[in-house]
């Protein structure tokens, strides 16, 4: 990133709290450009508020136009949360992201990564 000219400052204070990682670069005939990435396990109570109510306040803290907003799943053999599958996870978010009409979480890109422990051939 740095020899991009992009700057990654982990923990960004806000005036409501700090956001996870907030990438910083200069682009031509804008000035300085913002985008935040706000990170959340799937088992968290809070994971649809991260993305609705939370990382919105993060954002127009500091008039960041853009977000990334990451869910991470890992539900199987060594950790049996969330109660919901990673199906039923994506569908929920989905379905309270396009109820929203905070314009700021509509610029937030959604990213659900499964890192669930797979399941080895010897337990097949």
């Amino acid at each position: 990133m740095f020899a991009g000219g992009i700057d990654v400052v982990p923990e960004y204070k806000t005036a409501v709290g700090d956001v996870d990682f907030v990438f910083l670069g200069s682009i031509r005939g804008k000035g300085i450009a913002k985008f935040c990435m706000e990170f959340k396990l799937a088992h968290s109570d809070d994971v649809f508020d991260g993305l609705l109510s939370q990382l919105p306040a993060y954002m127009q803290s500091k008039s960041i136009e853009r977000s990334a907003y990451c869910v991470m799943y890992f539900c199987g053999d060594w950790f049996d949360k969330p109660a919901y599958s990673l199906d039923e996870l994506e569908l929920e978010l989905a379905k309270r992201y396009s109820a929203s009409t905070n314009p700021l979480v509509k610029s937030t890109r959604t990213l659900i990564w499964d890192v669930t422990k797979p399941v080895t051939a010897s337990k097949l």
